[in-house]
């Protein structure tokens, strides 16, 4: 049988694990790399969007192994403050990988 005083522990744990949720939430997202898979400029004729994408998903995680990210735009990874470097182009391996038509190989050629 549930008594109040059960019923208000209940609730009051309820409330906690909300808000314990909330602010984990909160904090994950503000860690999360802001990519944006629109590609560069000039290359919009050479590359479709899923290729692009493919590109700089398989570059994010090779460099997220020994860099920070902070961020993806424009054909470059930029990298946290504080690092041996600032930034990664990727407009050589936008250049390499379309000169390849079968996409399976591309990883190779990131990597």
């Amino acid at each position: 049988m549930l008594t109040f005083t059960s019923l208000q522990f209940n609730l009051n744990t309820m409330r906690i694990i909300a808000l314990l949720l909330f602010f984990t939430s909160i904090h994950l997202s503000s860690l999360a790399q802001n990519i944006s898979n629109n590609i560069p400029e000039g290359y919009e004729n050479d590359i479709n969007s899923e290729g692009y994408k493919m590109i700089v998903d398989i570059s994010v995680s090779i460099v997220s192994k020994r860099y920070t990210i902070n961020y993806v735009k424009d054909g470059a990874i930029q990298l946290k403050e504080g690092q041996d470097l600032q930034a990664l182009n990727l407009h050589n391996l936008i250049t390499k990988c379309v000169a390849i038509e079968d996409q399976s190989e591309w990883s190779s050629v990131i990597q």
